[in-house]
């Protein structure tokens, strides 16, 4: 199955964060109040930009400076996520292909993984095929889809696990010398969160890399380990592949920039209810995945219906 995506209005992606950060009420000692925390919620909504510009060009614009996110969104769509702002304010904002939104105040900063999932609304032109789509509508509600990591974890050029490899095995002179060729600025100019990014890229390659090699092999477990510091590593093929790469759990605490990536375990397959609209040549596909899951992943696995 072939199918096309024309514009950014194609892709159009919304933050379902966890329930606390929208509560409007609290109790208190004297009773139930209004929420009145120190931070402001915000709804952003952006296209053809990423996440981490338009938050600096809204601290430019409007002075905030301790700006809270969920998740980093892809440049290529209509983004809605959800940002916090500590201790002040702003007026609504419309920049054209950026708009900030007040929700309300809340008690708590959001930060990465502060996120149940995101909806997905699709649009796809020119799609050959169409009639699998009941097929795979029904696979993916059943069986569920591999869960890799999509190709934007990986940047532009899919180099910056290369870059995060070679943090994590201290060459730091190597990726010195890669981040300044991609970014303009040296190490020593990134903050810890720009650094994990690229650590965390080596982390997503990694499991890719093995979910694969069980998949040829036919051995696929419910989860795969997503190796970091204090991973216990059981599987063989993790194993095989850590030892062919050089490096061990142990070697994602970088001591000399403090900085730790912590393991964790990930599902190796995921499972969504497709809801779908056919008109002609054109499919409008309506779907929610949990957090960490990737919409360009399923999309992928529609081609090869």
């Amino acid at each position: 199955m072939n199918f096309a995506l024309r514009t950014n209005d194609d892709f159009v992606v919304r933050e379902v964060i966890d329930d606390k950060f929208l509560r409007k009420f609290e109790r208190t000692s004297s009773g139930v109040r209004l929420v009145k925390g120190r931070y402001s919620l915000y709804l952003m909504m952006k296209s053809g930009e990423n996440t981490r510009d338009v938050i600096r060009k809204i601290c430019e614009r409007t002075g905030a400076r301790d700006v809270g996110y969920a998740g980093l969104k892809d440049k290529n769509a209509v983004t809605y996520q959800y940002i916090t702002v500590k201790d002040s304010s702003f007026d609504d904002l419309d920049m054209g292909n950026i708009s900030v939104s007040f929700v309300s105040k809340t008690a708590n900063h959001i930060s990465v993984g502060d996120l149940k999932g995101n909806d997905f609304e699709i649009t796809l032109h020119e799609c050959t095929e169409i009639e699998k789509l009941e097929d795979f509508a029904r696979s993916v509600r059943d069986e569920g889809f591999y869960n890799f990591f999509g190709r934007q974890r990986f940047g532009v050029n899919a180099d910056n696990y290369m870059i995060g490899r070679c943090m994590v095995k201290g060459d730091m002179k190597k990726a010195g010398k890669a981040v300044e060729c991609q970014t303009g600025k040296g190490m020593s100019s990134l903050q810890k969160a720009e650094i994990k990014f690229f650590i965390h890229s080596y982390q997503s390659w990694i499991f890719n890399c093995v979910l694969q090699k069980c998949i040829e092999n036919r051995n696929v477990p419910v989860k795969l380990p997503l190796v970091g510091y204090g991973s216990r590593i059981q599987n063989p093929f993790m194993k095989s592949f850590l030892a062919m790469e050089g490096v061990s759990p142990d070697d994602f605490m970088l001591r000399g920039m403090r900085i730790c990536c912590r393991g964790s375990e990930r599902q190796t397959r995921v499972k969504t209810t497709v809801s779908y609209a056919i008109k002609n040549s054109t499919a409008l596909l309506k779907f929610f995945l949990p957090k960490g899951s990737y919409a360009t992943v399923l999309l992928d696995e529609m081609k090869k219906m």
